[in-house]
């Protein structure tokens, strides 16, 4: 059957100074189906953010609920990324 999607991203973030970010996310999709099963996928994010001249050295951890609307699949993530602007 045919299906569509509800997705509700929330998220706050904070410049501690210069140099320095935070933030917080949460991301909450909801796939309807027509024949009446609903599922539903939920993602919470940190990520924090150093920047020093052009290099921002970034993290992230994250972790999924309910991965791919699977019931009680996870997928826990962690990235660190290195940018360079000149």
């Amino acid at each position: 059957g045919h299906e569509f999607y509800k997705d509700t991203i929330v998220g706050v973030a904070y410049a501690v100074n210069d140099s320095l970010a935070i933030s917080y996310n949460t991301y909450t999709s909801s796939k309807h189906n027509l024949d009446g099963k609903n599922d539903e996928q939920e993602t919470k994010a940190i990520n924090i953010a150093y920047t020093i001249g052009g290099l921002t050295i970034g993290f992230q951890d994250a972790g999924t609920d309910n991965n791919g609307y699977v019931d009680q699949a996870t997928d826990d993530t962690r990235t660190l990324s290195v940018k360079t602007a000149f």
